[in-house]
């Protein structure tokens, strides 16, 4: 696996992740997978596009469930990293409590590596997340030779 930079300001990480587990170009991805949508994306956006690349013969890679797992089983997983709680009112209990943040950040994990685009080196060893952060969940995928 390679190592894509994000750039600074841009919400690529779900593309990122797609072209990163799947060794397609970034901009293919971009135009072809995700339609031209260069936003957020949601689990449904990428997993939508890993089946599009593979029925279109372009990618092996399998997706292996419909929604985020909290646990890994597989040796290769699209990860979500989850950032710090921060404090947040809750009309339902009356004052603030602590909160991850709906948004997060996707990355892939391989092994012991991590592929990041925003946190991540080239090497996929040393990443240095914000304070707090940490993977909360995966959608575990396979690559067929």
């Amino acid at each position: 696996m390679r190592h894509i930079h994000q750039p600074k300001d841009s919400s690529l990480c779900g593309q990122i992740a797609v072209a990163v587990v799947t060794g397609l170009d970034l901009d293919l991805v971009i135009r072809f997978a995700f339609w031209g949508h260069t936003g957020s994306t949601s689990t449904r956006r990428v997993v939508r596009a890993l089946r599009m690349l593979r029925n279109s013969r372009m990618s092996q890679v399998e997706v292996l469930a419909e929604r985020l797992e909290r646990s890994r089983r597989t040796e290769v997983a699209i990860a979500r990293l989850a950032y710090a709680p921060r404090d947040s009112w809750s009309r339902k209990l009356g004052g603030f409590v602590q909160r991850r943040p709906a948004s997060g950040h996707w990355v892939v994990v391989e092994g012991g590596y991590v592929w990041d685009g925003i946190h991540g080196k080239a090497s996929g060893i040393a990443y240095e997340w914000p304070a707090g952060a940490k993977l909360t969940s995966y959608l575990p995928v396979e690559i067929h030779p």
